[in-house]
Formats: C-alpha cells, sequence, structure tokens
C-alpha cells in the first residue's frame, strides 16, 4: 500500500516542470553518449572522470532497453531505486528490531517526500547509493550472526558498487575488511582454513567493481587514483593560472545546459567559446 502511495507522489513529481541544472546535463550527456555506443564521453569527446560511471551507465541501459530519453530514463532509475530502499529499510530493521519497526522504518522510507523528490532527480544518484549501502549494512549485520559466506561476500559488493555511485562508498568497504580482520584475528577456529572464505568476497568485489575504474582513470589521466572528481577539484582550487582551459571555464559546459532545459538535446555540443567565469 505504502509503495502504491509513493508511485502516485512519484508520478505527480514527474508530471512536474524540470529545471536541469549543470551537472545534471553533464550527467545526461554522458548516458546518452554510453547508450549510443561513443562511451563515457563528454561534449568534447573526453572520457569522463568526474563522476563515478554506474548511474549514467544505468541510465544508458534504460535508454537502450525502453526507448525512453535520457531525462525519463534517469527518473526511471530512481524510482526503481527509491522503490528498492523501502523494502532494504524494512530487512535492516527488522533483522535490529523486530517487525513494528521495520514496517516503520519502510513506511518513512516510501513515504518521505524528500526521498520521494530523490527518486525522480536527473542528477543525483543518492537514492541509489543509499540503497546498495543499506542493502550491504543489512548483509553486513546478517553474516556477523550467520558468520563470514554469502552474505558478508554480499556486504562487499554492494559497497564495492556503491563506490562506482559516489567515491565515499570505499570507506564501509574498508570499514567492513577492517571488522572482518579483527572477527578472524579473535576467533578461536582454525584461521588457515577461514582465509579463502573471508578473502574470496572482498578479492571478488574489488575486481568487478574498484579495479576497472581505477585501470579506466589511469588510462584517462595517467595517474592512479580511485576517483577523478576530487584530483578535478583540487587541480582547479589550486591552479594560479587565469587562463585555465577546463570545464569550468568553457561556454559550451553552461551553453549545452540550457540547450537540454530546452529540450532540444542535439544543440548540446556547441562549437567552442572560450570565456573565464
Amino acid at each position: 500500500v505504502a509503495l502504491a502511495v509513493r508511485a502516485v507522489f512519484t508520478y505527480k513529481a514527474i508530471s512536474s516542470d524540470l529545471f536541469l541544472g549543470f551537472d545534471d546535463v553533464w550527467m545526461l550527456e554522458l548516458a546518452s553518449n554510453f547508450s549510443k555506443g561513443a562511451g563515457l564521453v563528454d561534449w568534447w569527446g573526453v572520457a569522463n572522470t568526474h563522476f563515478p560511471p554506474l548511474f549514467p551507465i544505468m541510465i544508458a541501459g534504460v535508454c537502450a532497453v525502453t526507448g525512453l530519453d535520457p531525462v525519463m530514463s534517469a527518473r526511471v532509475v530512481g524510482l526503481v531505486f527509491g522503490s528498492l530502499a523501502a523494502g532494504a529499510a524494512w530487512w535492516f530493521a527488522y533483522q535490529l528490531f523486530g517487525r513494528l519497526t521495520a514496517m516503520l522504518a519502510g513506511l518513512s522510507v516510501a513515504l518521505h517526500p524528500h526521498l520521494v523528490a530523490y527518486s525522480t532527480s536527473v542528477i543525483l544518484p543518492e537514492i541509489s547509493y543509499t540503497t546498495a549501502i543499506v542493502f550491504g549494512m543489512g548483509c553486513w549485520y546478517r553474516s556477523s550472526t550467520k558468520g563470514p559466506g554469502l552474505y558478508r561476500a554480499g556486504a562487499y559488493f554492494c559497497f564495492a558498487a556503491s563506490y562506482l555511485l559516489r567515491p565515499e562508498g570505499l570507506l564501509f568497504f574498508t570499514a567492513l575488511g577492517i571488522y572482518d580482520f579483527v572477527e578472524w584475528a579473535a576467533g578461536s577456529g582454525d584461521k588457515m582454513k577461514e582465509i579463502p572464505l573471508r578473502a574470496a568476497g572482498p578479492v571478488a568485489a574489488l575486481l568487478v567493481f574498484v579495479l576497472p575504474y581505477v585501470v579506466f582513470i589511469h588510462g584517462s589521466t595517467g595517474k592512479w587514483n580511485l576517483t577523478g572528481k576530487t584530483a578535478n577539484v583540487i587541480t582547479n582550487a589550486v591552479s594560479k593560472d587565469p587562463t585555465r582551459n577546463d570545464f569550468w571555464r568553457d561556454a559550451r559546459y553552461y551553453k549545452g545546459s540550457m540547450a537540454f532545459r530546452s529540450g532540444n538535446e542535439a544543440a548540446a555540443p556547441l562549437v567552442p567559446l572560450q570565456t573565464h567565469l
């Protein structure tokens, strides 16, 4: 019932007027180019290392499967993960406190106006990131009572996937790794036999989610970084060159934003017009 009510709220939010900011347009451009087989590149044809890749890839996947435009595809992604977030909250709370608290937690997540708004956002991956984190926490707690195994591996995979939505997801991955090590070191069983079981989850998650993106960033920037966004922001902040030509100072970025706001996606890749803001 709560999800049905939520669907009504979501439909009203989707039907309302949409204002796209600069980051929104950039994310949509990445998703549009990826769905066309051009890769995660922006208007310049430059590989994206600023935004984590999973959200635009999911948008592109919805575009390819449904034929929807990037704006509606982004909202479909948000709608799906917003609904899953309610289930994740229910499952986690049920393990911790029982059925009544789980019901209240699920209702709160399903019907909270801000979370409904996040579910219809074009740019923000927060709702999908939150869903991955809460599912990961639920798997972590489950594995703490059942012992290392599939649930522990599931927690690693959720946290590693969240890294591709927001870089700070690696903090949860690291915290689980520390917990896993302490639990192993303090245990009384055969420690050598436990190593393969405990190591399989984090190693597989790193190979599937983390390592490919780190290699991609290295191939694009020549540097070994976990995220390109922080590097970009720091570089811009410390740069003393007023003629520096980057995305913050290129008029195409802003004109492209206006093109997407007007619904004219084809007008987004414009002729370079340099300006200093």
